[in-house]
């Protein structure tokens, strides 16, 4: 299983090598008119505290933009689905999906994640 959110535990001063909102904004600005659906995965991408903004930047630039998807394994229910509320009141006119990630059922699922409940979140988010 993807373990890339253990490496910031690991090594904090790692975190600053992560794209910037100002970084993200520019890519956009700049490559907006190619931009026609937009996959956003991880780690986790609920992690950022500024994915509500690196989001609202690619639909503010990508003018034909059609569809966005973003990937999670779940375990924030709470910031997930007020990150999702802003994010569908900016996408009017999008296709917007939210995927979470199940590897399997109840317990299993929650061996392969090595996290306790992370099936429950899962299912709940």
């Amino acid at each position: 299983m993807c373990r890339v959110w253990r490496t910031y535990i690991d090594q904090p001063e790692l975190a600053n090598r992560e794209l910037s909102t100002d970084e993200f904004e520019a890519i956009f600005r700049a490559n907006g008119h190619a931009l026609s659906w937009l996959a956003v995965t991880g780690g986790e991408p609920f992690v950022r505290p500024d994915l509500v903004e690196i989001i609202r930047s690619a639909i503010r630039h990508a003018r034909n933009l059609l569809v966005l998807s973003i990937v999670t394994n779940g375990f924030a229910t709470r910031k997930i689905r007020a990150d999702v509320e802003q994010i569908v009141a900016s996408a009017r006119g999008v296709q917007f999906y939210v995927v979470v990630s199940i590897d399997a059922e109840g317990k299993a699922h929650d061996a392969i994640r090595n996290v306790e409940g992370a099936y429950d979140k899962a299912v709940s988010t």
